[in-house]
């Protein structure tokens, strides 16, 4: 299956469309205690307002400490369940292996 091309416009379209639907996920996490039925709104705004303000610019956001994610994997991986453990922190076999000090199959 071919890469989509990262310049089309289809594509930058997805990425906003996925950045808006994250964003409003994030709204709905620190307004849910005040007003719930405005978090697609004020992401949509929010998405809004940075994309005329950043708009065609590349924009880097670093990944949050994953300390206590590689903890956790550490924790969590038995040798047997690397499916599980890759699905559950969203990471790929290689990462789990480097966290846990193994060596992935093959190696």
């Amino acid at each position: 299956m071919p890469r989509p091309n990262p310049k089309s416009p289809e594509h930058r379209e997805q990425l906003v469309a996925r950045f808006l639907a994250e964003l409003a996920e994030v709204c709905e996490q620190v307004f849910s205690e005040r007003a719930p039925h405005s978090a697609t709104d004020c992401a949509v705004r929010l998405g809004h307002g940075l994309r005329e303000r950043w708009g065609s610019n590349e924009v880097y956001i670093p990944a949050s400490d994953t300390a206590t994610r590689d903890r956790n994997i550490r924790r969590t991986f038995n040798g047997k369940n690397l499916i599980q453990v890759c699905q559950q922190y969203s990471v790929s076999p290689t990462t789990v292996y480097r966290v846990v000090g193994a060596r992935g199959p093959g190696s």
